[in-house]
């Protein structure tokens, strides 16, 4: 329930969210679980789940689902500071569109959970100055700039159950 209020921080306080989660759990009859009444009241405030073509006009938090495309293997690099890191880069795309979310380090990871068809509730925050996908690449970024360079924050994995967990 965290991950859906931090779409709607900017709008009101934290406990008043909560409160308008226990809401509508109570008027669905407790036929809703949080996580879902949570998504309903992101709604009621204007906010949702947005398509892959929409990511470039979101605000710098955006949730959306998508279906993993490719999925690279990790590569670890040294920080300017000398600490070490992993970065992995996961392709995904819906019917509108195609991104590439950038997970680093636990995340990074944890990328041998993800597999090519499985579909992602993905909440992340931009990185940087991007351009629209629509915008002419320079040519020595020609590749990268087809989809919208997404930071992954938080991904639902599915378990092979058909449930989700959170990764």
């Amino acid at each position: 329930m965290k991950f859906h209020y931090l779409l709607v921080d900017d709008l009101l306080e934290k406990g008043e969210f909560e409160r308008r989660v226990e809401e509508k759990v109570a008027e669905s009859g407790d036929l809703l679980d949080e996580r879902t009444a949570a998504m309903l009241v992101v709604k009621d405030l204007g906010r949702s789940h947005i398509r892959i073509r929409d990511l470039a006009a979101a605000p710098s938090l955006a949730c959306f689902f998508a279906k993993v495309l490719s999925v690279g293997e990790p590569r670890e690099f040294e920080r300017p500071d000398g600490t070490p890191g992993i970065v992995a880069n996961v392709t995904v795309g819906d019917e509108t569109g195609r991104a590439r979310l950038t997970l680093w380090d636990e995340k990074a990871a944890g990328v041998s959970e993800i597999e090519a068809g499985d579909v992602l509730e993905i909440l992340a925050g931009r990185r940087g100055k991007e351009r629209s996908p629509t915008s002419p690449p320079s040519p020595s970024r020609r590749r990268r700039a087809r989809s919208p360079v997404m930071r992954g924050e938080t991904l639902r994995l599915p378990d092979r159950r058909g449930t989700s967990r959170s990764g």
